[in-house]
């Protein structure tokens, strides 16, 4: 795995990306070009080429590290020990988190969702990402597919468009305009986008070994303070003063006075009178959602506008970002 992270990171030669540049760069490795297959010899299988949207450059070249895996806590633990040793290779990652779609062929698909880390260089991005039921490293174009994530978030609709980006403090994405969230102004856009995102979260936080806290509240005043905080590791844990209209334990979820002991890092908080629960391992975002939303309207919010989401933690060396939801910067 080492080995062919190295050569994609600091020795392989893509040129301009075009049909010829890739060809000359795989078969200089003993790499062989059929179609958009590309056969690596490797135990892992072979690996995958990316077209951009409407021309023949390429904008990403796959290689398998792990799998095809049988579960997401499987692929995850893979992940984890895959992204330990490329740290210990290159250094922590540029950037981390789930990744946000676009147009379906700039990320990659999977069942578990887009939990990723990214190194990125003068002329390269390095993926570590999950593809279908696969751990990969990807090879990207930097210039290429950060203008397009830049050019498509100006021209894509919030409903399309969910995720979180952990992005390093020490200056690696200098002169990288990252897009924002948008301020959603419909509940159902809103839902569907909190839904999707709650599904996603624990696969990726236990994939990249680390915690991630956010809080969802009311902006205009609702009698009193209101306010849910949502807690992913490889589990999501909840808790606030928002008045519930349903009860947490009918929907199979668990209280925290009794932990249980396959929570990835569990820590119990030190939380006085707020009530926490954990969700059970197959916790439906959906379910989640309407939950929470549902709340929100009960207390009297009638715009969603007038409700937000922000990020309480912040993981060391990186601050978050969030997409698709409307957020307190």
């Amino acid at each position: 795995m080492i080995d062919v992270a190295r050569w994609l990171w600091q020795e392989a030669d893509p040129g301009s990306w075009t049909p010829d540049d890739l060809e000359a760069m795989c078969t200089a490795r003993g790499w062989r070009i059929e179609g958009e297959q590309v056969s690596t010899g490797l135990p892992t299988g072979d690996g995958v080429l990316h077209t951009a949207p409407g021309n023949d450059t390429y904008i990403a070249l796959s290689v398998p590290l792990s799998g095809p895996h049988p579960d997401a806590a499987t692929a995850s633990a893979e992940f984890r020990r895959a992204g330990k040793e490329l740290r210990d290779e290159f250094g922590e990652s540029t950037a981390a988190g789930h990744y946000i779609l676009f147009d379906g062929r700039y990320e990659p698909h999977s069942p578990w969702g887009g939990p990723f880390r990214q190194w990125r260089g003068p002329d390269r991005l390095l993926d570590l990402r999950f593809e279908d039921r696969s751990v990969t490293i990807a090879l990207q174009p930097r210039e290429i597919v950060e203008r397009h994530r830049v050019e498509a978030v100006r021209s894509t609709t919030p409903h399309t468009v969910h995720g979180f980006h952990l992005l390093h403090r020490d200056g690696y994405l200098d002169g990288l305009n990252m897009p924002g969230g948008w301020l959603v102004d419909d509940w159902e856009i809103l839902r569907e986008q909190f839904a999707r995102l709650l599904t996603a979260m624990p696969t990726t936080t236990a994939a990249l070994g680390t915690t991630v806290s956010f809080r969802f509240f009311p902006t205009v005043s609702v009698g009193k303070t209101a306010w849910v905080d949502i807690l992913s590791r490889d589990r999501l844990c909840v808790y606030g003063t928002l008045d519930l209209v349903a009860d947490p334990a009918s929907l199979g979820w668990q209280p925290t006075s009794e932990p249980p002991d396959d929570v990835f890092g569990w820590r119990p908080f030190q939380l006085g009178r707020y009530p926490e629960w954990i969700a059970p391992h197959d916790a439906d975002g959906t379910v989640l959602a309407d939950l929470i939303v549902n709340s929100v309207l009960a207390a009297g919010v009638t715009d969603a506008n007038d409700s937000s989401v922000e990020f309480l933690w912040e993981p060391p060396r990186h601050y978050p970002r969030m997409y698709g939801l409307s957020v307190m910067e």
